[in-house]
Parts: C-alpha cells; structure tokens; sequence
C-alpha cells in the first residue's frame, strides 16, 4: 500500500512539472512593478500584455484557455483513471470506480471538443470570440503609432478598421500605441537604451475641415509649431508623421457649434483654437450643436464660465444660443434667457463678446468668444452668471431672410372671443416682427462672418405708439390683471423662437446684462392657453428670434 502511494505521488509531481514548464507560468518582477506573465494557450490568441487591456480580450484569452485547460484536465482524468485501473488489481470496487472515471473523462473530452468542432463549423467567429469592431462615431480625437521593429508599416500595419480599435484586435508586440483626447505628451515609452520612444504615424477620427493637428519639440505643445499634419487630410486614415522631433500633438479642433467652458483661461474666455495643453472634452469644455435639456451636473451645470461660438461657411452653419438658468425643454418657464449672437458687442456691465475670423472667404472660421461669466446678479434674487442649466441653440438666419410670417397675441385661452355687454369682439392682435417690432440684431452682435441682419426683433407692451391696445379699447396688461395676454399663435411655416419676459426693458441688452433678473418663457410653436406653462398674463415684452430652423427640444 505504501509503495502505491509513493507511486501516486512520483506521478503527480512529474505531471505537475511538465505542466508547469508548457505553460510557462512565470511572475516577473521588472523596474515597472510586479506583472504575471499569462500562459501561452498556443491558439494563436495573444495573452494579455499589460494592465492597459480591453475586457474583451480578456474574455477571447479566458475563453480560449479555459477549452485548452479542460481538455487538459479531461485528458489527466482519463490518464489518472488508467492509472487507478493498473493499480486496482484484486479490488473489483475500485476497478469500476477506474473504468467509471476513464468513462467520464473521454466523454469530457469528446464533449469539449466536439462542441468546439461543431460551433466552428457553424461560424468560426464563434469559437474565435473576436469582438465586433465599434462605430468609428463612437471615438475623437487620434491614435498615435509606433512601430518598434521598422517591419510592419504604418499604423503597426493594421487596417483602418483595426487602426481605430487597436485595443480590440491582435497586435503585433512591436507596435506600441496611446490615444489622445486633447494635447499632450505623446511618449509611448523608452527603448533598451532609456531613450523616449516617439509616435511615427497617428490615426485621426476626424478630417482637416475639422482638426488641425500641430508637431511640437517640447512636451508642453508650447512656442512654435515644428511641423503639422499635411492637409487636407481625411478622416479615418492613417498618416504618416514625417517630423522626427515629435514631443508633443496639438489637436485644434474647428468643430461648429457652441461651446461651453467650466474654467477660464487666464481669467478670460477661452480660445477654442487655442485651448490650454491637457484641456479633454467633457471635462474642462463641451461642443453642442442641439439644444440641451439640461448640462452635465458633474462638469457644466451652473459651471459655465464663458461660451464660444464656431461658424463654418464653407459648410453654410452659423449658430446662436440662449442661455437659461433653469433646465427643461422648451414651452416653459425657462428663468432668465440671455441671448448671444456671432459677433462682437460689449454688454452694459463689461461683460461681452469678441469675435475674430480665421481665414479668408469660404474656408474661413468665424469664432464668437462670450464672458466670463463669474460675476453676480445685483437683482432681489441673488445668482451667479454662471448658473446655466439648460441652453438652447438655433441655426441663424442667412442674410436677407427677413421674417415673413406674423404671430398673433390674444387675451383669451384659445383665441376665442370676448363677450362684452352681449357682444363678441376678437381681442387678439396680429404682428409682423419686420414691421411691428424693433430690429435690434445689431445690439447683440457686430459685424460677424456669414450672419444676415434680420435676427433679432423685440417689442414691450403697454409703449405709447405700439400695438399694445386689444380692440375692447383695453390696454393690455402684465401685472396678473385679466387683460394680460393669454394665447398665443405662432403663424404655421415659420421657424421664429418668441421669448416671453416678465418685464420690459427700454434697452433690450439689459436682458443680458446682471442688473437685474428678468424670468422669460420660450416657445417654439403655439401655446393655446399660457396657463400650461405659468405664465398666463406675464408676458410685459416679446422678443422674437428669426432663426435658419427653429430649435426643438
């Protein structure tokens, strides 16, 4: 019996070794810290590389070593099962208890394998466990490349496919890679001899009409630029960097729209073309071309600082924006509504806007810089300028595009008509914004790339000389009296945003400025009854926004 169990041990111990020594399990210790160097399946899956690896390849690497080591153990059952066999002699127990478990282990085999045969032959993407590659969509910025081995080409030689997703596929071991978001270092790591490894080739996610891409000689991106990406170049498509001095990549992003930022530079409004090295999306800015609800709480929610506005004339877009210090979509209270428009004006308390032109003609870029908005509102209600948690952004119109479609007031729900003493009248008002209100596009915005003059348009109520008179021979009222208005109808065809504020002002910049906080509703179509949204008999002055296409939200 002893020398049995001796026997069994001997075994064991020599199984064990082969074992250990296929598979090459090693903990090794280097200069960046404790690593474990994952077995080789042989199955051609590369075992994970660094701490950096994708989940998916971890489950491709689990999956694959996981067939591999239960074949293994299927396989040892049916070895250790013989050897309880040989070893059973004159005990007939133990020898079924052998013929039962040499049983059990070639059906493990048989049933591992042959579900590996079967599902290969169904779809070999299902025995592989290669992850589909993700919408290019779902990424910005660049992906710089190093090819250690001088062998591979550029990109590692992946496709552009692959090039997009490097964490997701197979990669040869000599291609090193890093994704950027914003400016920065681009260092892939240091050779035998401690020297920087430097990116030869990038992979850009967006095209020239919308990322200028910069070479520096420093790791800062500061001072002059050494080199840049020839343009155009497109989208998606690897390039080649040609500048062996690479320390640094700029990205300046010409992306059209309003941005947002939560910090300033220098105490002034950033640049979008010129952003602080380290700056990402969705961190220190963000980049809107549609309305939002409501700001990220995290980052932006009563944390702007400044706005910027892009336009682009080649691609015929030119945004303005509205700012409110409450969220929600439209057809509501919004708090109060600050309008901002391309181009420069200063606004009564200092605070306003800068515009400057990048460029000549079609390929040009007109960028609008607002703020900063670090100041406090002086009225009865204390708030920051800061506050924003909702915009509002609007395509504006093209030069002579003037408002062709009228809107009408009414002091009933609905429009219908007021009985008084036995007889209806029709106490509602009809109006053209090109004829019965005030043009005052150009007291928020200056000259600006690309921008028609026919924008913004405002009336107060109860003016001596304005249309302010229901035909019952009242005067329509704001102060929560019955005479106030009650419906309003915005003409069908028209793209006009009708802000609705609760006092007038004489100098319509006012709405902007922080001597006061005017509350305002928007609308983007009619409202049968104000009453829905609060603000039945509110309404003391009406701007109304000519826009390209009105907002939606």
């Amino acid at each position: 019996m002893k020398n049995k169990k001796n026997i069994k041990i001997v075994f064991f111990t020599i199984i064990f070794l082969c074992l250990f020594c296929e598979a090459n399990l090693i903990i090794a210790q280097n200069t960046g810290g404790l690593e474990i160097e994952y077995p080789d399946t042989g199955s051609g899956v590369t075992p994970p590389q660094s701490i950096q690896t994708y989940l998916p390849r971890y489950i491709r690497y689990i999956y694959h070593f996981s067939i591999i080591m239960g074949g293994l153990i299927a396989f040892l059952a049916v070895i250790y099962g013989g050897f309880r066999f040989l070893t059973s002699a004159g005990n007939p127990s133990a020898t079924k208890d052998a013929r039962e478990q040499i049983l059990a282990g070639f059906l493990g085999l048989i049933i591992i394998f042959g579900s590996f045969i079967i599902l290969n032959e169904i779809n070999p993407d299902l025995t592989s466990m290669k992850p589909p590659l993700p919408s290019y969509a779902l990424r910005k910025g660049i992906i710089v490349y190093r090819d250690t081995s001088n062998t591979l080409g550029m990109c590692g030689g992946l496709s552009n496919q692959e090039a997009s997703y490097p964490e997701l596929v197979e990669i040869d071991e000599a291609v090193l890679y890093k994704a950027l978001e914003a400016s920065g270092e681009t260092i892939l790591g240091t050779d035998a001899s401690g020297n920087n490894i430097m990116p030869d080739s990038l992979f850009p996610f967006s095209d020239s009409a919308l990322l200028r891409i910069e070479y520096y000689a420093n790791p800062t991106c500061e001072g002059t630029a050494v080199g840049d990406a020839i343009r155009p170049f497109p989208a998606r498509q690897c390039i080649q960097i040609n500048t062996i001095d690479v320390q640094c990549i700029k990205l300046v992003w010409t992306t059209p729209g309003v941005w947002v930022f939560n910090e300033l530079d220098g105490g002034n409004p950033p640049d979008p073309l010129n952003l602080p090295n380290g700056w990402s999306e969705g961190e220190d800015y963000a980049v809107f071309q549609t309305s939002q609800n409501a700001l990220n709480n995290i980052h932006f929610h009563d944390e702007i600082q400044a706005i910027a506005m892009i336009s682009n004339p080649k691609l015929e877009i030119n945004y303005g924006v509205i700012l409110h210090n409450m969220p929600g979509p439209l057809m509501k209270n919004k708090g109060w509504a600050r309008i901002y428009l391309p181009g420069a004006i200063s606004f009564p308390d200092g605070t306003g806007c800068t515009y400057d032109q990048q460029g000549v003609g079609p390929s040009s870029i007109g960028i609008t810089r607002c703020g900063p908005f670090n100041q406090s509102y002086n009225g009865s209600i204390a708030r920051e300028m800061k506050d924003v948690s909702s915009i509002t952004i609007f395509a504006v119109a093209k030069e002579g595009m003037s408002p062709s479609h009228s809107i009408r007031i009414c002091r009933e729900d609905r429009c219908i008509k007021k009985d008084i003493g036995g007889t209806l009248y029709d106490a509602s008002i009809r109006l053209n914004p090109s004829a019965d209100f005030d043009n005052v596009t150009s007291q928020f915005s200056g000259p600006a790339l690309h921008m028609g003059g026919n924008v913004l348009f405002s009336m107060n109520l109860n003016e001596v000389g304005s249309r302010t008179e229901w035909n019952t021979g009242e005067t329509i009222d704001h102060d929560g009296g019955s005479t106030g208005i009650s419906s309003i109808e915005i003409n069908e065809g028209s793209s006009y945003l009708v802000l609705l504020y609760s006092e007038p002002r004489a100098n319509i910049v006012d709405i902007n400025a922080r001597n006061g906080y005017i509350e305002a509703a928007i609308i983007n179509h009619s409202v049968a009854s104000l009453k829905t949204i609060d603000w039945d008999d509110v309404t003391a002055m009406i701007v109304i926004i000519n826009t390209l296409s009105g907002a939606e939200n």
